[in-house]
């Protein structure tokens, strides 16, 4: 009997060194598997904004066919000419941001509300609702359609060389906002703008042209606040010439 009991005490502590082992196999793994697990849903939240960029050019684009080749408005005008008034990615109102009314190109767009948010700007602030935070991609607005600077797609000298969308922020004290427009180091009255691409794709923009192509780019360079720094906030071009559509 007592070596019987002996038997059972070995292969006892025999069988919990053997759990032991595997979950220590266990937490390897895991551990080695949680960063690729990271990197693929960041890819596929990556590939998803390159898909509502590639739509909203096309709705771009679809505009213009029908509004005789002038390119979206920035922001419509009102009546007395203070530039008041919906903006293309939807209706800015003081209760917020709604991404399903009033869009300028929503009516080119299926499922409209979400295509206009980067899935990396509801992950990182959940509720798109306020009125700081627009979704996330920026216009070329200084450029292809502000107040009272309407041009058409046949004056854009190269359209596979011209922004017109992209992944957009700017910084705000501390902390960021995102933004519905992109400002170039230039505009075209002469006062100084500054550069607002957010690279939030494992340090990467996407980035529509006027065309309709979408590419993702690395920052050239990045702004000069600390803020800016911090959360990658920067531009693709040491000119204006990515913004103009006449250079």
């Amino acid at each position: 009997m007592k070596e019987l009991k002996e038997k059972i005490r070995v292969k006892t502590v025999f069988t919990l060194i053997e759990l032991l082992v595997v979950i220590a196999i266990i937490a390897i793994l895991a551990g080695m598997l949680m960063p690729a697990l990271k990197a693929a849903r960041e890819k596929g939240r990556a590939i998803s904004c390159t898909g509502n960029l590639k739509q909203i050019s096309s709705a771009n684009l679809s505009y213009t066919s029908e509004y005789d080749g002038y390119l979206v408005p920035y922001r419509a005008v009102n009546y007395t000419g203070t530039g008041m008034g919906n903006y293309w990615w939807g209706d800015k109102s003081d209760d917020g941001v709604n991404f399903k009314k009033n869009l300028a190109l929503g009516d080119y767009i299926s499922n409209c509300g979400e295509v206009f948010i980067c899935p990396n700007v509801r992950h990182l602030v959940g509720n798109v609702t306020n009125a700081d935070e627009k979704g996330g991609y920026g216009y070329n607005a200084y450029w292809l359609g502000y107040s009272g600077f309407f041009p058409k797609i046949s004056q854009v000298k190269s359209p596979s060389n011209t922004i017109t969308f992209g992944d957009a922020a700017r910084e705000i004290s501390d902390d960021i906002s995102y933004t519905a427009i992109i400002y170039p180091q230039e505009r075209p009255n002469g006062s100084a703008g500054y550069v607002s691409f957010h690279f939030r794709h494992a340090h990467q923009a996407n980035i529509a042209w006027v065309d309709g192509h979408v590419e993702s780019y690395n920052a050239l360079f990045l702004g000069d606040q600390e803020v800016e720094k911090k959360y990658s906030i920067g531009d693709i071009s040491s000119d204006n010439s990515v913004y103009s559509i006449y250079e």
